[in-house]
């Protein structure tokens, strides 16, 4: 089933004509130089066990015309259950092409992130959101036309040992990720000020390819892989405070994971100096 989903999702350039603040994944563009952007997104699901929550506040600053810089805390109740600060993050993204046109424009970046994790969890799933120490590279593709936006974005990920490490925690192997997404602005109709509000709905498939990951040098490594997609709706008052509501899910794969499905609440809100 996941794979007629797929089709179709890399069929919609074809018949839609967005903006590109994506909602699970990043565009290659940047923020304006000195702009400061405050960004809440909280992750939700249930399972058995209860529910579970994560929060993760970001600051960000345009250092440059082509770079800015990001620092994220992580919140959660998923490896305490009376709630804990997970950890920390920082990462940065470099944007080294861009080819504008009339009503379209295309951008390339390069992105960086280091993770710390306190309470590091002891699973192969990563969603870089606190749960493992890491660090990653990525390189970024966005192309805007007129009311359509795509993305994509290869990423690799290097786990090392921090925090308070658990017993079976992922000792050794690489990660590979990527990133295909789709974005729409459906309102309004025709574009007359800033004030207006956007309303914009987003299609994001994102994979996770494990490269040997090992939770004990005595274990075989982990070669799985895995498939989700994600469905957004955004809306954008005045062009600075954003509100978000998503839906992600798991389309197959072999991979060991906490949920099958995450709804998402985020807001942010962007200041221009």
């Amino acid at each position: 089933m996941w794979y007629k989903l797929l089709v179709l999702f890399l069929s919609m350039p074809s018949v839609m004509v967005a903006q590109e603040l994506f909602i699970f994944s990043e565009p290659a563009s940047t923020m304006p130089k000195k702009a400061i952007m405050f960004r809440m997104n909280s992750r939700h699901y249930t399972d058995p066990s209860g529910y579970y929550y994560k929060l993760n506040p970001e600051l960000g600053y345009g250092l440059a015309k082509n770079l800015m810089g990001h620092i994220e805390g992580y919140y959660s109740n998923w490896a305490l259950q009376s709630g804990a600060m997970d950890g920390v993050g920082m990462n940065f993204k470099y944007r080294f092409f861009s080819q504008d046109g009339v009503h379209k424009h295309k951008r390339l970046a390069v992105t960086g992130k280091v993770i710390y994790s306190f309470y590091p969890l002891s699973m192969q799933w990563m969603l870089e959101d606190g749960n493992t120490s890491l660090i990653s590279a990525g390189l970024i593709y966005t192309q805007l036309i007129h009311k359509f936006a795509i993305s994509g974005k290869i990423n690799y990920l290097k786990p090392f040992t921090g925090g308070n490490v658990p017993i079976n925690y992922v000792t050794n192997g690489e990660l590979l990720q990527w990133q295909i997404s789709s974005g729409l602005l459906t309102f309004p109709m025709e574009y007359r000020n800033y004030k207006q509000v956007n309303v914009n709905v987003y299609v994001e498939y994102l994979g996770q390819q494990n490269l040997g990951l090992q939770n004990s040098s005595d274990l075989p490594a982990s070669h799985a892989i895995n498939h989700d997609l994600g469905l957004g709706l955004q809306f954008i008052f005045s062009s600075r405070f954003t509100t978000e509501l998503a839906y992600r899910m798991n389309l197959g794969g072999n991979l060991n994971r906490m949920t099958n499905s995450m709804y998402y609440f985020n807001v942010e809100y962007m200041l221009f100096r």
